[in-house]
């Protein structure tokens, strides 16, 4: 049956069936049970330059799944991409709250005011509520963002 499947390859197919070794031409077969050691296979022949319609030929799959398989990220899974995401937004947030307090900072001291003095004085209530208010927006923003 392989030298009938041999005898159908286009010259360049030939090409490369000829330079695999026994054990990878028989993880890249269609009817290989392990999927994923067939995928790896696959993906690695593509990196070192196999173009895809060579290996349809030569792993005798249709385009479509060689593609499908290509665009798959090993490793990654829905909760991966989830935290990912999550982290991103996290960052951005982050991001946006640090360039807010510089633009703040700079502002004050393109005024030329004296730095104010932030630590906590005795009965000054005034200080404890604007700070509470900012934090809480600030939490709320990340939860909410």
């Amino acid at each position: 049956m392989k030298k009938e499947k041999f005898l159908t390859l286009s010259p360049e197919a030939k090409t490369v069936w000829n330079r695999l070794d026994a054990e990878t031409r028989e993880s890249i077969n269609r009817d290989n049970p392990f999927n994923l050691d067939r995928n790896v296979s696959i993906r690695t022949l593509r990196a070192r330059g196999v173009k895809v319609h060579i290996l349809c030929e030569v792993t005798g799959m249709c385009k479509a799944q060689i593609s499908k398989i290509l665009s798959k990220k090993i490793g990654i899974d829905n909760f991966s991409r989830k935290l990912s995401r999550d982290y991103d937004a996290l960052k951005a947030a982050l991001d946006d709250y640090q360039h807010s307090v510089l633009r703040i900072l700079e502002r004050d001291r393109k005024k030329g005011g004296k730095q104010k003095n932030i630590t906590k004085k005795k009965g000054s209530d005034d200080n404890n509520r604007k700070t509470n208010k900012s934090s809480v927006g600030f939490s709320a923003a990340i939860r909410h963002g």
